[in-house]
């Protein structure tokens, strides 16, 4: 998957309003989810993704892991973009399925490790 994909995939998203909101959505979708992680397991997650993403991009310099839950995660979201919530999950689930094809097994597996089940579903992994 390139980044050109995904950002075609998200502009087609009718709440979506321009290019600019597009890639800050993208990258917000994917930081929030790497600042989920532990810090290795995010580093493979960054990893898998498309140029420009990378782990200094998506999570700085972020030491703690944060406990969102899913809910929390869409409604940190749809707060960030001023989005309804069924929008929110359109957005969030659009990007991930666009990036998961990208994860190798091993990405896959150390997710299924560290991720509750809740996340685990909203992969698809």
């Amino acid at each position: 998957m390139e980044f050109r994909d995904l950002m075609k995939a998200v502009n087609e998203l009718a709440f979506v309003k321009d290019e600019v909101m597009a890639e800050a959505a993208v990258k917000a979708v994917l930081g929030v989810l790497a600042s989920r992680l532990e810090e290795e397991v995010a580093k493979e997650f960054v990893e898998s993704l498309p140029e420009p993403f990378d782990f200094e991009t998506l999570r700085g310099e972020q030491v703690e892991v944060t406990d969102l839950s899913v809910q929390q995660y869409r409604n940190t979201i749809a707060d960030q973009f001023n989005l309804e919530l069924d929008d929110a999950w359109q957005l969030v689930r659009t990007v991930l399925y666009m990036v998961r094809d990208g994860f190798s097994d091993e990405v896959i597996e150390d997710l299924q490790d560290t991720l509750p089940s809740d996340w685990q579903r909203l992969l698809q992994i």
